[in-house]
């Protein structure tokens, strides 16, 4: 019986065989690059808009309230009028949460017609319809959400620093610009309507306790609450930046984000140099079991 085949390969059979085959290498390295190169230039571009923020800190005006805590609580049944102001002001923990909602992403869409942009292969543009009259087969808000939270959409939040950064992802430079800024001062609109809308509330009911009561200590403690809420109210209304401040506003990208053609053609030409050397190693190595 034949004994196993011992194969001592030196530095300069490799060599060699680096030499033999080197065409074979080159070829399968320009053929694979030129299919990348091609695949690059024919696949179409997607653009990534950044825009840098910095939820709002929280407003100095809430601190007074420990204060009237204890005034009230002197009082039975007012103590709890002090825990009215406790989440309101400029502060929203939850800015992020509605930045990415489904409710303010539809919103936007809705407002600015985006679903003939989001879905231009179902929309026709010369009759102004979508292509099919199927209502199952019609892109509702529900998909364009869905669109937007899978493949547009990315929120990235540093937890040391705090800072969050939106970028949004799509064919037109300009449109990811543009939807990446839109969305935040949405966000920032709403968040404002909503404090606006709590504060008038509570001003409305602690204007009605005021006025239930003669005891003038009390009266005093909810005038002073009062005078925090409008103070609250005025600074919402005046700020631009409510919940999210932008450090780095989004800007039109100069260069595609995907696909990237030079990379491509890079990465697949030393890929085809490996195939080639790899598919010699396997021809060389098949042949010499047949000699022997």
């Amino acid at each position: 019986a034949r004994g196993p085949i011992e194969h001592n390969v030196t530095l300069r059979d490799f060599l060699l065989f680096l030499w033999r085959n080197r065409w074979s290498a080159i070829i399968a390295g320009v053929c694979c690059a030129i299919v990348a190169a091609t695949l690059g230039e024919i696949l179409p571009a997607w653009y990534t808009a950044s825009i840098v923020l910095l939820p709002v800190t929280p407003q100095s005006s809430t601190i007074g309230l420990s204060s009237l805590t204890s005034a009230f609580s002197k009082f039975s049944g007012l103590a709890s009028l002090a825990g009215l102001n406790a989440n309101s002001g400029g502060f929203k923990a939850d800015a992020l949460a509605t930045l990415q909602s489904r409710r303010l992403t539809s919103e936007y869409i809705r407002r600015h017609n985006l679903m003939p942009i989001l879905f231009a292969k179902e929309w026709d543009g010369r009759t102004g319809k979508w292509k099919t009259d199927d209502p199952k087969k019609v892109p509702t808000l529900w998909d364009a959400d869905e669109l937007f939270k899978h493949r547009i959409r990315a929120v990235t939040s540093n937890p040391r620093t705090g800072i969050t950064t939106l970028t949004i992802r799509w064919k037109s430079p300009t449109l990811a610009a543009q939807w990446a800024n839109g969305l935040v001062t949405l966000t920032n609109n709403y968040l404002r309507r909503q404090d606006l809308n709590e504060a008038d509330r509570y001003i409305a009911f602690l204007n009605q306790e005021r006025q239930k009561t003669n005891v003038v200590a009390v009266q005093n403690a909810i005038s002073a609450l009062m005078e925090t809420e409008i103070k609250d109210e005025m600074v919402a209304k005046g700020r631009k930046e409510f919940a999210l401040h932008v450090i780095d506003p989004a800007v039109p990208p100069e260069r595609k984000s995907f696909p990237k053609p030079l990379l491509w053609t890079v990465v697949a030409a030393f890929a085809g140099i490996f195939l080639g050397f790899l598919v010699a190693v396997i021809r060389e190595t098949l042949i010499a079991e047949n000699l022997h």
